[in-house]
């Protein structure tokens, strides 16, 4: 793959050059040789056309386990033995947690299986 060659122009006097900076044409210099109004260079293709750079570029990538983070040279970090004892907590408690919920509902209530319709009748 052929890399691309930039050039670069100043805009008052339409001249362009292979590197960036000031023109020398157009930045006006004291007697002492200091910057009294510089004119910089911008950069342009092979045609002359300005080269904008998108800026609106969202970083955030979403991973193959469907989290979200920025692409880089590393993977995601493992958990550590204190966030896997944590997690392994957690999903203890939650356990519980729904087995009560299940106990409860058991207890007289009458429970809806998967696929059953809830049909509402309308008293008139």
């Amino acid at each position: 793959m052929k890399k691309l060659m930039y050039k670069w122009k100043c805009m008052d006097c339409e001249s362009m050059v292979n590197h960036k900076g000031l023109c020398r044409d157009c930045t006006e210099y004291s007697e002492l040789g200091d910057i009294v109004t510089p004119v910089a260079r911008v950069k342009v293709d092979m045609d002359g056309h300005e080269i904008i750079k998108n800026t609106n570029v969202d970083k955030t990538y979403i991973f193959r386990d469907g989290s979200e983070g920025k692409k880089g040279f590393r993977g995601p970090k493992r958990m550590t033995k204190k966030q896997m004892m944590l997690a392994d907590e957690e999903a203890v408690a939650m356990a519980e947690a729904i087995k009560q919920l299940v106990d409860s509902q058991g207890d007289g209530e009458e429970m809806l299986e998967f696929g059953e319709s809830v049909t509402i009748d309308e008293e008139e």
